[in-house]
């Protein structure tokens, strides 16, 4: 069922296998992007001014974005190099004041949630599932995204749209909540400009022998807590909607796990160690995530041959500045894409 709000606007979808083959039907509010669904479900936790959100210190910094915005306190927990919570520590961190646990499906790689649920039923808490990177993956039988209280899942950065993501409520206080009509987000509409002939460009690029990223302005790494600041609250673009709904999401699943095991063989015999050695049934990997010695040859190397190759992610700055642990394993992890077949490149490579 898809229908428009008469308030605002916002676009409410309970997806069903109908629509989606991997998703059972949920209780969604469609909008542009992840920290804006964010925002919204933090509203629909009824959170107050200086409540702890704990939330891993190896994150995107703009997941601070939202809680600067209704004044709550991020609580840094520690993960490991296999990018899973070290659950000892997170209890000692829990305090009076901690309202909410959020933490992160990697690279669209499922969590263990059984640890964190436990740690939340016993504290009475909030778990918010961040599955911007888990668009398409799966547990066993069961979607990421329906593993918290509430998670929020990105789309565009799955699929070539112009922006796209989804809020999904999981726990029934917080549909009842929703269902009352008191929390109707606000968004406006972004501005497109060149985006789709960009995109156009880009589709060539992936699906053609045209190296055009060779010909692209080289990106710097992006500075510590860059994306702290407030950022507007966008609906779904148009386009992208309509392209979420016929896109062939099943072809998209097969190129990524396809692609995914072509970097394990080229890596096989190599010092680069990938973050995950197996591809589980049921995950859409985001990207090809690996530690290195030497980010910067490999960022030149993938220049050299049109691959676009990045670091991740942008640390919060209090990351930056208090966890060298963390800061030492961000030198070290790069994301070598999956969105076009690396094979012809790593035969000439090899």
């Amino acid at each position: 069922m898809i229908y428009s709000s008469s308030v605002l606007n916002p676009l409410e979808i309970s997806l069903s296998h109908n629509q989606f083959n991997f998703f059972q039907s949920r209780h969604c509010v469609l909008l542009g992007y992840s920290r804006t669904c964010m925002e919204y479900g933090l509203h629909i936790l009824e959170l107050d001014v200086g409540d702890e959100v704990l939330l891993p210190d190896f994150i995107c910094d703009v997941v601070l974005s939202p809680l600067n915005s209704l004044g709550l306190t991020p609580i840094y927990y520690s993960v490991n190099d296999s990018l899973e919570p070290r659950y000892e520590r997170i209890e000692r961190q829990i305090s009076k004041k901690t309202k909410a646990i959020l933490t992160v499906n990697y690279f669209g790689f499922p969590q263990p949630y059984d640890p964190i649920r436990a740690i939340c039923k016993k504290h009475g808490i909030w778990h918010i599932e961040d599955n911007a990177q888990g668009f398409l993956s799966h547990k066993g039988d069961q979607p990421l995204g329906t593993f918290g209280d509430l998670s929020f899942t990105s789309v565009r950065k799955t699929l070539p749209l112009k922006n796209g993501a989804y809020l999904c409520l999981n726990h029934p206080t917080l549909i009842g909540r929703f269902q009352s009509s008191r929390y109707m987000p606000y968004w406006e509409k972004e501005p497109c400009k060149t985006f789709y002939l960009k995109r156009f460009l880009r589709w060539i690029d992936m699906n053609t022998f045209l190296p055009l990223s060779k010909f692209r302005k080289e990106k710097s790494i992006p500075k510590p807590g860059s994306g702290e600041l407030e950022q507007k609250p966008f609906g779904m673009d148009p386009i992208a909607k309509w392209l979420l709904f016929h896109y062939d999401l099943q072809s998209e699943i097969k190129k990524r796990r396809r692609n995914y095991a072509l970097w394990l063989q080229f890596f096989l015999h190599s010092p680069v160690q990938p973050v995950f050695d197996h591809l589980p049934d049921g995950v859409c990997p985001f990207a090809f995530p690996v530690y290195v010695e030497d980010q910067e040859k490999w960022l030149n190397w993938g220049w050299k041959h049109g691959i676009e190759i990045r670091t991740w992610p942008t640390l919060p700055l209090w990351v930056y500045h208090n966890r060298p642990e963390t800061v030492e394993r961000w030198k070290r992890l790069l994301l070598f894409p999956l969105t076009k077949s690396p094979q012809n490149i790593l035969k000439r490579t090899q």
